[in-house]
């Protein structure tokens, strides 16, 4: 399983972001709207792990099927979260296979998201309902990860290392209980 090395800045500028990484050299390689479904098991087993499996239209034809199991935030502002991603062809059959081997659908939730290159860096400027913009840096390690960060002029103080979820309930938002989250 491979591990996946991320952090967050939250409530940025989006405009002041995509200038800072286009001076820096940075490639947009993505502007699109994502739709994703997530599933756990009817006891919510994967929840309480802090688990899901994902189906997610990138927004560019490419659908992705994922198993990921997100670390605990921590006071780094750092995570690594356990991942099994591959793509499939069809989301709707994929939506089906869930529900037929005893899955649930927990959400439908819609995303906007530039994602920018730069070297062995990756950065998403995400948008979700009602939360402000944020942005993720991914990277091989959390020494690049920090290195990006850096890059945009924050520090590691800044950084926020719980997903979107502790985004909602961090802004009093009862996400949970919503089966769609849409723009």
């Amino acid at each position: 399983m491979a591990k996946e090395f991320e952090t967050r800045v939250l409530n940025i500028d989006r405009e002041a972001i995509k200038k800072k990484l286009e001076a820096l050299g940075a490639k947009l390689v993505k502007d699109v709207l994502m739709k994703r479904i997530t599933f756990d098991y009817p006891d919510r087993r994967l929840d309480a792990e802090r688990a899901f499996i994902r189906v997610r239209d990138n927004g560019t034809g490419v659908i992705e099927l994922a198993y990921k199991k997100n670390a605990r935030p921590t006071a780094t502002g750092l995570t690594d979260t356990d991942e099994i991603e591959f793509e499939i062809s069809d989301m709707e059959a994929a939506r089906q296979f869930f529900l037929a081997i005893g899955l649930e659908m927990k959400q439908f939730i819609e995303t906007k998201r530039l994602e920018y290159h730069l070297g062995d860096l990756r950065f998403d400027i995400d948008e979700w309902p009602m939360l402000p913009p944020f942005v993720e840096v991914e990277g091989p390690s959390a020494e690049r990860v920090m290195d990006g960060i850096r890059m945009l002029g924050f520090a590691q103080a800044q950084t926020y290392s719980g997903d979107a979820g502790n985004m909602y309930d961090d802004a009093g938002v009862d996400w949970k209980g919503m089966r769609e989250i849409k723009f």
